[in-house]
């Protein structure tokens, strides 16, 4: 059964990966002498907002939290690109796998850049952050630029809300 992003069967939990694996392999034993390996992708549906290349009302640098300025990987981006942020550091240039479930559209990104939080490696420890409004820098999965974001179909806007946040599923790639 699925829930809060934790699939659970018997003793097998599907909500965590050793460090940037893409996902886990499972030996199934047939009889006593046979057994099939299977690898199941490990996907984390969470919830993340947009980054800017420039924010609304942008006049110059520092401007938090727009990637033209700086990244946690290097120096801003000359122009606007599709990555993503996570919530843990060290993972600069990583692939991934980024997913709207709302409309099925998926792209290849790479992590370049560090956010909301910096500590938070929660696809190694199964504690998968449940979006709450109240506590947006507690409970985001990340963020998506906003050019990945219009590639997956996702609406944003200047302000947080509805339109400041979608639900997506990744992976690592």
């Amino acid at each position: 059964d699925l829930v809060n992003g934790t699939y659970t069967r018997g003793n097998i939990l599907l909500n965590r990966v050793n460090g940037t694996d893409r996902g886990t392999t499972f030996r199934f034993t047939l009889g006593a002498t046979t057994s099939i390996d299977f690898f199941l992708y490990t996907y984390f549906r969470v919830t993340m907002d947009v980054e800017r290349w420039k924010n609304c009302g942008f006049s110059s640098c520092p401007s938090l939290g727009s990637y033209f300025c700086q990244t946690a990987c290097g120096p801003g981006l000359s122009q606007p690109a599709a990555f993503a942020a996570l919530t843990s550091t060290g993972l600069c240039n990583r692939g991934l796998i980024v997913a709207n479930p709302s409309n099925g559209t998926v792209q290849s990104t790479t992590v370049r850049d560090v956010g909301p939080r910096t500590t938070d490696a929660y696809w190694n420890t199964g504690s998968i952050p449940v979006f709450n409004p109240n506590n947006r820098t507690g409970t985001l999965g990340g963020c998506l630029s906003d050019v990945l974001m219009t590639n997956l179909g996702i609406p944003y806007g200047c302000n947080p809300g509805p339109f400041g946040e979608a639900e997506i599923a990744w992976r690592f790639q």
